[in-house]
Protein backbone atom coordinates (compact mmCIF):
# COMPACT_ATOMS: atom_id res chain seq x y z
CA UNK A 1 0.00 0.00 0.00
CA UNK A 2 1.48 3.63 -0.46
CA UNK A 3 0.83 4.77 3.04
CA UNK A 4 4.09 1.78 3.91
CA UNK A 5 6.22 2.65 1.20
CA UNK A 6 5.60 6.44 2.16
CA UNK A 7 6.82 5.20 6.02
CA UNK A 8 9.54 3.62 4.40
CA UNK A 9 10.67 7.22 2.97
CA UNK A 10 11.41 9.91 5.04
CA UNK A 11 9.71 12.54 2.84
CA UNK A 12 7.22 15.50 3.98
CA UNK A 13 3.80 13.95 3.45
CA UNK A 14 0.38 15.85 2.61
CA UNK A 15 -2.78 13.90 4.08
CA UNK A 16 -6.17 15.11 2.57
CA UNK A 17 -9.57 14.46 3.09
CA UNK A 18 -12.72 14.75 4.52
CA UNK A 19 -13.38 15.62 8.05
CA UNK A 20 -13.11 11.97 10.17
CA UNK A 21 -11.31 10.20 7.47
CA UNK A 22 -8.99 8.87 9.67
CA UNK A 23 -6.37 11.31 9.23
CA UNK A 24 -4.71 11.12 12.52
CA UNK A 25 -4.67 7.94 12.16
CA UNK A 26 -3.40 7.69 8.91
CA UNK A 27 -0.37 9.54 10.54
CA UNK A 28 0.48 7.81 13.13
CA UNK A 29 0.66 4.43 10.94
CA UNK A 30 3.00 5.91 8.60
CA UNK A 31 5.31 7.14 12.32
CA UNK A 32 4.88 3.39 13.65
CA UNK A 33 5.98 2.03 10.36
CA UNK A 34 8.84 4.40 9.74
CA UNK A 35 12.40 4.51 11.08
CA UNK A 36 11.60 6.86 13.36
CA UNK A 37 9.04 4.97 15.12
CA UNK A 38 11.04 5.14 18.41
CA UNK A 39 11.14 8.15 18.46
CA UNK A 40 8.69 11.19 19.38
CA UNK A 41 5.45 11.46 17.93
CA UNK A 42 3.88 14.95 18.25
CA UNK A 43 0.17 15.42 16.84
CA UNK A 44 -0.36 19.43 16.85
CA UNK A 45 -3.90 21.34 16.03
CA UNK A 46 -3.08 24.19 13.92
CA UNK A 47 -6.47 25.64 15.39
CA UNK A 48 -5.65 25.42 18.83
CA UNK A 49 -3.89 28.14 18.93
CA UNK A 50 -4.59 32.23 19.07
CA UNK A 51 -2.68 34.14 16.57
CA UNK A 52 -0.34 36.04 19.42
CA UNK A 53 0.83 32.62 21.04
CA UNK A 54 0.73 30.62 17.48
CA UNK A 55 4.60 30.79 16.42
CA UNK A 56 6.06 30.87 19.95
CA UNK A 57 4.03 27.35 20.15
CA UNK A 58 5.58 25.88 17.07
CA UNK A 59 9.35 27.85 16.78
CA UNK A 60 9.74 28.61 20.70
CA UNK A 61 11.26 32.03 21.53
CA UNK A 62 13.88 33.56 23.91
CA UNK A 63 13.72 35.25 26.82
CA UNK A 64 12.40 38.98 26.27
CA UNK A 65 11.59 38.48 22.96
CA UNK A 66 7.68 40.01 23.18
CA UNK A 67 5.78 40.71 26.68
CA UNK A 68 5.21 37.87 28.54
CA UNK A 69 8.44 35.88 27.70
CA UNK A 70 9.78 35.29 30.68
CA UNK A 71 12.19 32.72 29.59
CA UNK A 72 13.43 30.53 26.89
CA UNK A 73 10.77 27.77 25.48
CA UNK A 74 11.24 25.04 22.91
CA UNK A 75 8.91 25.19 20.42
CA UNK A 76 6.99 21.80 18.66
CA UNK A 77 9.72 21.96 16.17
CA UNK A 78 12.65 22.06 18.47
CA UNK A 79 11.07 19.78 21.41
CA UNK A 80 10.19 16.69 18.68
CA UNK A 81 13.61 15.96 17.98
CA UNK A 82 14.21 13.11 15.77
CA UNK A 83 10.45 11.70 15.72
CA UNK A 84 7.51 12.90 13.19
CA UNK A 85 5.50 16.38 13.98
CA UNK A 86 2.24 15.46 12.61
CA UNK A 87 0.82 19.22 12.13
CA UNK A 88 -3.10 19.32 11.62
CA UNK A 89 -5.60 21.60 9.71
CA UNK A 90 -2.73 22.80 7.42
CA UNK A 91 -5.23 25.20 5.70
CA UNK A 92 -5.91 27.07 8.84
CA UNK A 93 -2.09 29.09 9.06
CA UNK A 94 -1.42 32.77 7.97
CA UNK A 95 0.92 32.93 4.49
CA UNK A 96 3.57 34.28 7.02
CA UNK A 97 3.68 31.35 8.92
CA UNK A 98 3.64 29.17 5.61
CA UNK A 99 7.27 31.17 4.83
CA UNK A 100 8.19 29.83 7.87
CA UNK A 101 7.25 26.09 7.20
CA UNK A 102 8.56 26.71 3.68
CA UNK A 103 12.23 27.76 5.21
CA UNK A 104 11.91 24.44 7.71
CA UNK A 105 11.10 22.10 4.83
CA UNK A 106 13.68 23.95 2.16
CA UNK A 107 16.16 24.97 4.26
CA UNK A 108 16.14 22.19 7.67
CA UNK A 109 16.05 25.47 9.93
CA UNK A 110 13.83 27.98 12.30
CA UNK A 111 14.31 30.57 14.32
CA UNK A 112 12.38 31.38 17.58
CA UNK A 113 10.86 34.40 17.66
CA UNK A 114 13.56 37.06 18.89
CA UNK A 115 15.94 35.03 18.45
CA UNK A 116 18.85 35.58 15.35
CA UNK A 117 20.60 32.06 15.50
CA UNK A 118 19.32 29.25 13.54
CA UNK A 119 17.78 25.96 15.04
CA UNK A 120 18.42 22.85 13.15
CA UNK A 121 15.49 20.55 12.56
CA UNK A 122 15.90 17.12 12.77
CA UNK A 123 12.64 15.18 12.88
CA UNK A 124 9.78 14.74 9.86
CA UNK A 125 6.77 16.46 8.85
CA UNK A 126 3.45 15.36 8.09
CA UNK A 127 1.05 17.52 7.00
CA UNK A 128 -3.33 16.70 7.34
CA UNK A 129 -5.79 18.96 6.14
CA UNK A 130 -9.40 19.06 4.91
CA UNK A 131 -9.42 22.17 2.60
CA UNK A 132 -8.80 22.19 -1.04
CA UNK A 133 -5.09 23.79 -1.05
CA UNK A 134 -5.32 23.59 -5.15
CA UNK A 135 -8.22 26.32 -5.10
CA UNK A 136 -6.83 28.14 -1.78
CA UNK A 137 -3.73 29.15 -3.69
CA UNK A 138 -5.37 29.89 -6.95
CA UNK A 139 -7.52 32.55 -4.56
CA UNK A 140 -4.02 33.80 -2.88
CA UNK A 141 -4.93 32.11 0.50
CA UNK A 142 -2.32 29.82 0.43
CA UNK A 143 1.38 29.57 -0.74
CA UNK A 144 2.15 28.61 -4.06
CA UNK A 145 5.57 27.42 -3.38
CA UNK A 146 4.58 25.45 -0.33
CA UNK A 147 1.93 24.02 -1.95
CA UNK A 148 3.76 22.30 -4.74
CA UNK A 149 6.83 21.74 -2.38
CA UNK A 150 4.77 19.42 -0.49
CA UNK A 151 1.88 17.59 -2.69
CA UNK A 152 3.95 14.80 -4.41
CA UNK A 153 4.01 12.90 -1.32
CA UNK A 154 0.14 13.03 -1.01
CA UNK A 155 -2.22 10.52 0.58
CA UNK A 156 -5.91 11.30 -0.03
CA UNK A 157 -8.37 10.01 2.67
CA UNK A 158 -11.47 7.88 0.97
CA UNK A 159 -14.62 8.68 3.35
CA UNK A 160 -15.78 5.76 4.97
CA UNK A 161 -17.96 4.33 2.57
CA UNK A 162 -15.82 4.54 -0.51
CA UNK A 163 -13.15 2.23 1.42
CA UNK A 164 -12.97 -1.19 0.06
CA UNK A 165 -12.75 -3.45 3.33
CA UNK A 166 -15.66 -0.73 4.91
CA UNK A 167 -17.68 -4.06 6.14
CA UNK A 168 -14.03 -5.23 7.40
CA UNK A 169 -13.56 -2.04 9.02
CA UNK A 170 -17.04 -2.25 10.88
CA UNK A 171 -16.40 -5.80 12.32
CA UNK A 172 -13.39 -4.95 13.50
CA UNK A 173 -13.84 -1.94 15.19
CA UNK A 174 -17.16 -3.64 16.74
CA UNK A 175 -15.11 -6.27 18.05
CA UNK A 176 -12.38 -4.24 19.42
CA UNK A 177 -14.69 -1.59 21.58
CA UNK A 178 -17.12 -4.18 22.46
CA UNK A 179 -14.22 -6.18 24.46
CA UNK A 180 -13.05 -2.63 25.59
CA UNK A 181 -16.64 -2.12 27.21
CA UNK A 182 -16.28 -6.12 28.80
CA UNK A 183 -19.67 -6.92 26.32
CA UNK A 184 -17.88 -9.31 24.56
CA UNK A 185 -21.22 -11.66 23.73
CA UNK A 186 -22.75 -8.37 22.23
CA UNK A 187 -23.98 -8.82 18.99
CA UNK A 188 -25.06 -6.63 16.00
CA UNK A 189 -28.94 -7.80 14.59
CA UNK A 190 -29.03 -8.23 11.10
CA UNK A 191 -31.33 -5.32 11.10
CA UNK A 192 -28.74 -3.02 12.68
CA UNK A 193 -26.00 -4.26 10.73
CA UNK A 194 -28.41 -3.41 7.45
CA UNK A 195 -28.36 -0.11 8.91
CA UNK A 196 -24.73 0.54 9.44
CA UNK A 197 -24.41 -0.73 5.32
CA UNK A 198 -26.91 1.28 4.25
CA UNK A 199 -26.32 4.58 6.22
CA UNK A 200 -24.25 7.30 4.31
CA UNK A 201 -21.59 8.39 7.28
CA UNK A 202 -21.35 11.85 6.63
CA UNK A 203 -19.18 11.83 9.61
CA UNK A 204 -17.06 8.91 8.17
CA UNK A 205 -14.38 7.38 10.81
CA UNK A 206 -15.14 9.07 13.80
CA UNK A 207 -18.84 9.49 13.61
CA UNK A 208 -18.54 5.35 13.10
CA UNK A 209 -16.50 4.74 16.23
CA UNK A 210 -18.70 7.31 18.42
CA UNK A 211 -21.84 5.36 17.21
CA UNK A 212 -19.95 1.58 17.48
CA UNK A 213 -18.99 3.09 21.09
CA UNK A 214 -22.79 4.22 21.92
CA UNK A 215 -24.84 1.38 20.61
CA UNK A 216 -22.21 -0.64 22.35
CA UNK A 217 -23.01 0.93 25.73
CA UNK A 218 -26.73 1.32 25.56
CA UNK A 219 -27.73 -2.59 24.03
CA UNK A 220 -28.02 -5.46 26.59
CA UNK A 221 -27.77 -8.51 24.45
CA UNK A 222 -27.92 -7.76 20.93
CA UNK A 223 -28.10 -4.35 19.17
CA UNK A 224 -31.29 -3.00 17.63
CA UNK A 225 -32.33 -0.02 16.13
CA UNK A 226 -33.83 1.56 19.00
CA UNK A 227 -30.17 1.63 20.73
CA UNK A 228 -28.75 4.46 18.01
CA UNK A 229 -28.34 7.76 19.49
CA UNK A 230 -31.56 10.24 19.38
CA UNK A 231 -30.32 11.70 16.54
CA UNK A 232 -30.01 8.97 13.47
CA UNK A 233 -33.24 7.38 15.37
CA UNK A 234 -35.15 9.50 12.44
CA UNK A 235 -32.78 7.82 10.05
CA UNK A 236 -33.85 4.27 11.35
CA UNK A 237 -37.53 5.03 11.24
CA UNK A 238 -37.35 5.48 7.77
CA UNK A 239 -34.83 2.96 7.02
CA UNK A 240 -37.02 0.19 8.66
CA UNK A 241 -40.63 1.50 7.17
CA UNK A 242 -39.34 1.59 3.69
CA UNK A 243 -41.12 -0.82 0.99
CA UNK A 244 -38.46 -2.80 0.52
CA UNK A 245 -37.09 -3.35 4.52
CA UNK A 246 -37.84 -6.91 4.73
CA UNK A 247 -36.63 -8.29 1.34
CA UNK A 248 -33.93 -5.97 1.78
CA UNK A 249 -33.08 -7.07 5.26
CA UNK A 250 -33.22 -10.86 4.50
CA UNK A 251 -30.85 -10.30 1.74
CA UNK A 252 -28.57 -8.81 3.50
CA UNK A 253 -28.63 -11.50 6.30
CA UNK A 254 -27.66 -13.82 3.32
CA UNK A 255 -24.96 -12.05 2.28
CA UNK A 256 -23.60 -11.32 5.96
CA UNK A 257 -23.91 -15.24 6.90
CA UNK A 258 -22.41 -16.17 3.21
CA UNK A 259 -19.34 -13.56 4.05
CA UNK A 260 -18.91 -14.63 7.65
CA UNK A 261 -19.17 -18.57 6.81
CA UNK A 262 -16.12 -17.86 4.22
CA UNK A 263 -14.03 -16.20 6.43
CA UNK A 264 -14.36 -18.75 8.54
CA UNK A 265 -13.71 -21.64 5.64
CA UNK A 266 -17.24 -22.59 6.27
CA UNK A 267 -16.18 -23.85 9.46
CA UNK A 268 -19.69 -24.35 11.26
CA UNK A 269 -18.63 -24.55 15.25
CA UNK A 270 -15.98 -21.82 14.66
CA UNK A 271 -18.36 -19.57 12.99
CA UNK A 272 -21.45 -19.67 15.59
CA UNK A 273 -18.96 -19.28 18.35
CA UNK A 274 -17.28 -16.11 16.73
CA UNK A 275 -20.63 -14.85 15.30
CA UNK A 276 -22.08 -15.13 19.18
CA UNK A 277 -25.12 -17.12 16.83
CA UNK A 278 -26.05 -20.32 18.29
CA UNK A 279 -25.10 -23.44 15.97
CA UNK A 280 -28.99 -24.56 15.93
CA UNK A 281 -30.12 -20.83 14.62
CA UNK A 282 -26.60 -20.77 12.36
CA UNK A 283 -27.84 -23.79 10.26
CA UNK A 284 -31.35 -22.90 10.49
CA UNK A 285 -30.22 -19.71 8.55
CA UNK A 286 -28.06 -21.56 6.04
CA UNK A 287 -31.24 -23.68 5.40
CA UNK A 288 -33.35 -20.84 4.99
CA UNK A 289 -30.89 -19.18 2.35
CA UNK A 290 -29.96 -21.83 0.70
CA UNK A 291 -26.10 -21.20 1.57
CA UNK A 292 -23.61 -23.79 -0.62
CA UNK A 293 -21.37 -25.80 1.90
CA UNK A 294 -19.10 -27.74 0.36
CA UNK A 295 -19.49 -31.24 1.56
CA UNK A 296 -16.26 -32.23 0.82
CA UNK A 297 -14.48 -32.51 3.78
CA UNK A 298 -17.62 -31.68 5.93
CA UNK A 299 -16.46 -33.21 8.79
CA UNK A 300 -13.51 -31.39 8.93
CA UNK A 301 -15.05 -28.31 8.61
CA UNK A 302 -17.68 -28.48 11.29
CA UNK A 303 -14.87 -28.61 13.53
Amino acid sequence: MKEVKFAQSDETILITGSTGTGKSRMAKRIHDHSSRASRRFLHVNLCNFSNELFQSELFGHVKGSFTGAGSDKKGFFERVGQGTLFLDELGEISMETQAKLLMVLEEGIFYPIGSTSPVSFDGRIIFATNKNLEKMVEKGTFREDLFFRIRTFELQMSSLKEMPDFKDIVEREFLNLKLNHSKSALILEAEALAFIESYDWPGNYRELLNVLNYVILMAQGAVKLSDFPSYLQKVCSAFESSDDYHSNLADFERRFLQRMLEKREFKINKTARETNISKVTLLAKIKKYDIKIETKNLKQRKA
